[in-house]
């Protein structure tokens, strides 16, 4: 399936801003972790609560961006690819076993249809050299 150049920009656009999301999240819970406990320093920790607050402006502004992009395109992301990646899975698996069990499914079908024109083709030579009245109606339903 070809891509418009538009549709192309929108997915790259996508692209960069779950990468900043998740680059930003990952931030912040490195910030959350490092604010200071009570005890210490007021200074230090004003400075941790205001990277923190940064961060959360930051992937609040990701997670933006993403609402205001996600009716630019057509595409759909199926929800077993969100529960893996939920679950800390690589989605990439998922897909990889999804494509290997259609694959399987379709050559299941494609043997099924060689083997119905196979049967189609081998009762059309007996009903043609058994029933020679039936030559021309069964040369016209013929595939």
């Amino acid at each position: 399936m070809e891509k418009k150049p538009e549709e192309e920009a929108i997915l790259n656009n996508i692209e960069t801003s779950l990468t900043g999301l998740s680059q930003s999240l990952l931030e912040l819970g490195v910030a959350a972790s490092e604010v200071p406990q009570a005890e210490e320093s007021e200074s230090k920790e004003g400075e941790s609560s205001r990277v923190v607050s940064d961060k959360v402006q930051e992937s609040l502004g990701f997670l933006t961006k993403l609402n205001d992009l996600k009716g630019n395109t057509e595409l759909r992301v199926p929800l077993e690819a969100i529960d893996q990646v939920d679950q800390g899975k690589n989605p990439g698996v998922y897909t990889k076993d999804f494509i290997e069990q259609v694959a399987g499914e379709n050559m299941f079908m494609n043997g099924k249809l060689s083997a119905v024109k196979t049967y189609q083709d081998i009762l059309a030579t007996g009903i043609m050299e058994n029933f020679t009245e039936l030559v021309q109606e069964v040369e016209k339903r013929r595939i």
